[in-house]
């Protein structure tokens, strides 16, 4: 399901009318472009279509947005704990994933039932004969 361009050059449309817009401040205009950008389909599905939309993101970065944010978040570098692995055999870690050879490898039984009793006859009550 590729893009033709005609939807993206509606896009570059709607960037022009957005910077061309005195109702909006700069900020404001920062942030309507950037979701126009958040908006835009991945480059994988214009790829008959690859240097509009190459300007079109070239447009949107020359106004300073990215991605719709205006700060890049901070990058973290991997987290690493202090503790160094312990390095484990082969034996080792064949005993850890198969089960004890001489343990019942069925698993254990269902709990044995308790049988019902017979229901024993009713008695005759005594004295009223």
């Amino acid at each position: 399901m590729t893009k033709p361009v005609l939807e993206l050059i509606d896009i570059l449309s709607r960037i022009s009318a957005v910077k061309q817009s005195s109702l909006l401040t700069k900020d404001e205009q920062k942030v309507v472009l950037g979701e126009i950008k958040k908006s835009l389909p991945a480059p994988q599905l214009c790829r008959s279509c690859g240097g509009t939309y190459e300007i079109i993101s070239k447009l949107l970065a020359k106004e300073g947005v990215s991605n719709g944010r205006t700060q890049e978040p901070p990058t973290k570098g991997p987290e690493t704990s202090g503790q160094v692995p312990k390095e484990v055999s082969v034996e080792e870690r064949e005993e850890q994933l198969l089960p004890p050879t001489d343990a019942d490898g069925r698993g254990q039984g269902a709990a044995p039932r308790v049988v019902n009793q017979t229901p024993q006859k009713r008695r005759a009550t005594k004295g009223n004969t």
